[in-house]
């Protein structure tokens, strides 16, 4: 079984993967869309006037059942993580977010044609 930290310290890596897939998908549709663009040819003509989208139809959704957990007992469960270790561990997982985040921001900078 694993450790209150060490369960932590792999949500926290999940959250950065999907962010980081997010972030990367995020940009590849810029890029698709700019793509889109550049080999679009200017209209010459004025557009159309548009045509407003239809409502889309709605369902109920289905409630979700929720599995049902074995209970540990006390003496099988494994100790928390000190404040300090708490602290420590959310300092990294920040920096991680801010780094990621930097280069994320570095690349759409990049992408942006009138900054090169």
């Amino acid at each position: 079984m694993k450790t209150p930290k060490e369960q932590w310290l792999e949500m926290q890596e999940q959250n950065l993967a999907v962010l980081k897939a997010q972030q990367d998908a995020y940009l590849a549709g810029i890029k698709a869309w700019q793509s889109q663009l550049a080999a679009t040819p200017q209209a010459t003509t004025p557009p159309m006037t548009p045509v407003p989208p239809a409502f889309p139809q709605f369902t109920t959704p289905q409630v979700p059942t929720f599995p049902q957990f074995p209970v540990a007992d006390a003496a099988s469960f494994p100790t928390f993580p000190t404040v300090e270790e708490i602290s420590e561990v959310n300092r990294a997982y920040l920096a991680k977010i801010t780094e990621q985040q930097q280069e994320f921001m570095r690349r759409l900078s990049a992408l942006n044609p009138s900054q090169t």
